[in-house]
């Protein structure tokens, strides 16, 4: 489970918008007797000259974690426009660490998804990673 958002705009970013998406880490609506929030992790990612760069992205709770504000922090200074992803994960299988914190980037694309990818990968370990 995660919560995402995807921005596109031809303007500078407007970094509200993802300070106030983070607080789905806490009160982000999950499955029917799950406790609520997306607090296992985060990232962002930003296109920039045509090609996805990580911001920042933690295996930890958004809310709590000032890193990504330093995050929100760079798409300001650097007055980034264009396209910018950020989820916030729930996990469902796999182990709670950068390498399965979504978006992940590989080569010139950038992906997330919501829920357990079935039947690919190691289920302990992750389901994201083996999509590389």
């Amino acid at each position: 489970m995660c919560r995402m958002l995807a921005i596109l705009s031809r303007k500078p970013i407007d970094i509200k918008c993802l300070l106030a998406f983070r607080q789905l880490a806490e009160k982000g609506k999950v499955a029917k007797g799950r406790q609520p929030g997306h607090s296992d992790g985060w990232g962002i990612v930003a296109y920039v000259n045509g090609l996805p760069r990580y911001l920042g992205r933690e295996p930890t709770n958004a809310l709590s974690d000032n890193r990504y504000e330093k995050a929100c922090d760079i798409v300001e200074l650097e007055r980034i426009s264009g396209i910018l992803f950020c989820q916030l994960r729930k996990r469902s299988v796999g182990r709670r660490n950068v390498h399965n914190t979504p978006p992940i980037i590989k080569d010139r694309f950038c992906y997330m998804h919501n829920g357990t990818v079935q039947n690919l990968g190691n289920r302990n370990e992750s389901d994201s990673i083996q999509l590389l």
